[in-house]
């Protein structure tokens, strides 16, 4: 039997560890994932990647002949678990189809609907559920008693979500917001549309919903579809990345979702609403500045706002004789309410018709936690109009 030079031997098995130890921060989330899935798409996701990091170490060890043969086999095996793990996600994936004639989403551009993308096979809920153990870790200004909350308000929401086959079909569009955050991509169109079409309406008011930070969770229409029901109007929720409005100061993803209000006989171009939350706002008040007499009113929900952008003439213009509802979480410490309450005054000051709800209990993820209470805000704002 051939031997392994005993200084070669140390040499291997010191690349061995060396190998493991860059291996570790790969290994974390796959492992994160596994722990705590909700569904056993996301688990096999993460059993499956598991498995093919440690397959790699397996290379090592074919330095030894004596067991080279019995490596190939176990790496073999571990292989081919890995690819019997991914095939099944897949098989459990989103398909991206809908029964429902209500929901739907639209791509338009370059993008395409691929039920193999890693955000489809790891359903839009274990993304975000691993989102809170991750974030611990970032300075993001999130302490580990408001993530614990957060993780609870998103699972109520999304396993009642889960449970509707057209949601659960729709997929994520999360990997936009990551394609953003790693490569600065955002500019292709695509939105969540939910048309209450059990109402039997000739023309639909519309919803236009901006998103905030870390993308356009699905979630959201979900949240907002009460309102559709309530109040009859069309909710579409475009998708701008991981939510950094203010870097399209021309708005050019809401001038794409308006037109194609425009181009549609079932939706009113005449009577569209604009809501925003959280990073939203920064687009919301650009969109009034640029183009708010096309709009019937602004709804701010836990929102950024900008002085230099509500105080600018365009905004002024923009604004006048147009209603605004300001919902915001008196316990909000990502946007203290005093910012929403100085554009409150603002716009009181220049006789903008301005109607306001405070939590006094709430914070910044007043959306899940108080969704019930927010939509019927809402529905009865927009029934008022």
């Amino acid at each position: 039997m051939k031997l392994v030079p005993r200084n070669k031997t140390f040499r291997y098995m010191m690349l061995f560890f060396i190998h493991a130890f860059i291996l570790l921060p790969f290994i974390y989330l796959p492992l994160e994932l596994l722990f705590h899935a909700e569904t056993s798409g996301g688990f096999c996701v993460a059993l499956g990647s598991y498995l093919i990091l440690i397959s790699t170490l397996f290379f090592w060890i074919y330095a030894f002949p004596a067991h080279k043969r019995k490596a190939l086999l176990a790496q073999s095996a571990i292989l081919l678990l890995a690819i019997a793990c991914f095939i099944y996600s897949y098989s459990v994936s989103p398909t991206g189809s809908s029964k429902d004639l209500r929901f739907s989403q639209k791509l338009s551009g370059q993008l395409s609907f691929n039920r193999a993308r890693i955000t489809n096979l790891v359903p839009e809920i274990d993304q975000l559920k691993l989102g809170t153990y991750v974030f611990r870790y970032l300075p993001i200004g999130i302490n580990e008693k408001q993530m614990i909350r957060l993780r609870g308000l998103v699972l109520d929401v999304y396993h009642e979500l889960m449970k509707d086959e057209s949601f659960r079909n729709a997929g994520s569009a999360l990997g936009m917001c990551y394609e953003d955050i790693f490569t600065g991509k955002r500019q292709t169109l695509h939105f969540y549309e939910y048309v209450p079409r059990n109402l039997k309406k000739t023309k639909y008011p519309v919803l236009i919903f901006m998103h905030g930070s870390l993308g356009n969770f699905i979630g959201y229409t979900w949240v907002l579809k009460k309102v559709a029901e309530k109040s009859g109007v069309a909710v579409i929720s475009p998708t701008y990345g991981c939510g950094n409005w203010f870097l399209d100061p021309e708005c050019s993803t809401i001038e794409k979702t308006y037109e194609y209000i425009r181009s549609n006989p079932e939706l009113d171009s005449d009577s569209v609403y604009v809501a925003c939350l959280s990073n939203g706002g920064t687009g919301l008040t650009r969109t009034i500045a640029k183009n708010g007499q096309r709009y019937k009113g602004f709804i701010f929900i836990s929102a950024v706002t900008e002085p230099g952008i509500y105080d600018s003439s365009n905004f002024i213009s923009s604004a006048k004789d147009r209603p605004f509802l300001l919902i915001h979480g008196d316990k909000d410490d990502r946007i203290p309410v005093q910012s929403i309450t100085g554009f409150e005054e603002s716009l009181k000051m220049i006789n903008v018709p301005v109607k306001s709800r405070y939590y006094p209990d709430e914070d910044h993820f007043l959306m899940f936690s108080k969704r019930d209470s927010m939509a019927d805000e809402i529905a009865n704002w927009i029934e008022k109009r």
